[in-house]
C-alpha cells in the first residue's frame, strides 16, 4: 500500500524583536578616568572579583541590578570558560551612544544603560567579550570570530535556558534571508565588524550558527572543553579562525578542515526542498522514502536532523548529506503522520516560504 506522506521543513512562527546596539571591540582613545572622576561609584565583589558600577546620576536601584546580574553571569561563565581574566570588572555610564567592552571595562551610553532589556541582552554579551576579544584578542586578517562566538555564548545560551533556542535560531535564519543579497554578500572570513544589517546577519548570525552546528556534531563536553583550551593557548595574543580550528581538532581528534572551509570561505546557506515522498507497508514495517534536493549550485555537506511523527511517538534521525539530490529512507513500526526536516532549525539554511 502506497500513501503520500506529508513532509515539512520546520515552521515555527516568531514575533520576537531583537535590540540593536553598536557593540564592537575597538581600541578607543576615550579617557575612562574622566568617567570615573565624574560618576557615582557603587561596588561589590564576586569570588574575589571586584564589581564596580559608575553612573552619571545617583541610582542605587539601577546599580544594584547591574551588580546582581553581573554576579549571576560571572558565576555561569566562569563555570563554562574558566577563571575570569581580570581582578575587577567596571561597568561605566558615558554620554556617548555606545555599548562596548575593553579589558576590565564595559561602557554603556546613557541612552541605553537604563533600558530594562540591556541587563539580559547587551550586558552578558559584553561580559563574554572579556574572554573573547579582550583576554584573547582578534586576528582580523582572517576574519572576526569573536562576535559570532560571543553571540552564541550569551544571547543564544540565555534563550536556550528559557526553552526558546529553536526560536532564536530561526530568527538568525530569517535575518539572513531578509537582509543578505547575493550581490552584496561576503564570506565569514571577510567579516571584520558590523556595519549594517547585512554584516550583522553574517558576522553575528551565520557565525553563531557555525558554532551551533559544530557543537551538535562534536557534543557539549568537547565543545566547551575546546573553548577553555582555546583561551588557555591564546591568552594575551591575537587569535584567528585557524587557531579555533586547531583547538577543536586537538580536542576531538578529527580533521575539521572541510567543515571550516565550507562555512568560512563559501558564501550562501543550505537550501533544501523535499520534492517527493511516499510510505509503503511491507514485511510488518512502514518504509518511508523522501527525495530532497539542494538548490545551491554546489551541494553543502551537513548532518540533516529528521523527525518522524506517528500516532504514539516521535523518532529522531540524523542523515549525512553531501549530494545535491538525495533520498531519505526510514523504517518505522507505525505509520507516520508526518516527517519534518530540520525541525528545530539546527542548520544554517534558507527558510522556505511556508516557514516564513
Amino acid at each position: 500500500m502506497v500513501r503520500k506522506l506529508l513532509v515539512l521543513i520546520a515552521g515555527l512562527i516568531l514575533f520576537t524583536l531583537q535590540p540593536v546596539l553598536a557593540d564592537q571591540l575597538v581600541n578607543d582613545t576615550q579617557d575612562l578616568s574622566k568617567i570615573i572622576n565624574n560618576a557615582y561609584l557603587y561596588e561589590d565583589q564576586f569570588n574575589g572579583i571586584k564589581i564596580k558600577v559608575y553612573l552619571l546620576k545617583k541610582d542605587q536601584t539601577l546599580a544594584s541590578s547591574y551588580i546582581e546580574y553581573t554576579k549571576n553571569y560571572l558565576r555561569e561563565y566562569v563555570e563554562l570558560l574558566g577563571d575570569f581574566p581580570y581582578e575587577e570588572l567596571n561597568i561605566m555610564e558615558t554620554n556617548s551612544p555606545v555599548g562596548m567592552s575593553y579589558p576590565k571595562y564595559i561602557v554603556f551610553g546613557s541612552a541605553v544603560i537604563r533600558l530594562p532589556f540591556i541587563l539580559t541582552t547587551s550586558l552578558p554579551h559584553e561580559i563574554v567579550h572579556q574572554w573573547f576579544g579582550a583576554e584573547v584578542d582578534i586576528d582580523y586578517s582572517s576574519g572576526n570570530w569573536a562576535e559570532g562566538l560571543t553571540t552564541y555564548l550569551s544571547d543564544y545560551l540565555l534563550s536556550e535556558k528559557k526553552g526558546k533556542a529553536a526560536e532564536y535560531r530561526k530568527r538568525l535564519l530569517l535575518d539572513y534571508r531578509n537582509y543578505v543579497t547575493r550581490e552584496d554578500e561576503i564570506t565569514l572570513s571577510e567579516f571584520k565588524a558590523r556595519k549594517n544589517d547585512l554584516t550583522k546577519a553574517i558576522g553575528y548570525g551565520k557565525s553563531a550558527m557555525l558554532f551551533h552546528m559544530l557543537r551538535r556534531d562534536i557534543g557539549d563536553e568537547a565543545f566547551f572543553k575546546t573553548l577553555r583550551l582555546f583561551i588557555k593557548e591564546n591568552k594575551n595574543r591575537k587569535a584567528s579562525w585557524a587557531d579555533l580550528e586547531k583547538a577543536f581538532e586537538s580536542t576531538t581528534g578529527q580533521d575539521l578542515s572541510a567543515f571550516f572551509e565550507q562555512w568560512l570561505n563559501r558564501k550562501g546557506a543550505i537550501e533544501i526542498t523535499p520534492v517527493e515522498a511516499s510510505v509503503v507497508f511491507r514485511d510488518g514495517k512502514y518504509r518511508v522514502d523522501i527525495r530532497v534536493k539542494q538548490k545551491t549550485k554546489e551541494p553543502f555537506s551537513f548532518y540533516l536532523p529528521v523527525k518522524a511523527v506517528t500516532k504514539e511517538a516521535e523518532r529522531d534521525f540524523t542523515i549525512k548529506v553531501d549530494k545535491k539530490d538525495f533520498w531519505i529512507r526510514l523504517s518505522l513500526e507505525e505509520r507516520p503522520r508526518e516527517v519534518i526536516l530540520d525541525h528545530e532549525y539546527d542548520l544554517f539554511r534558507i527558510p522556505l516560504e511556508d516557514e516564513v
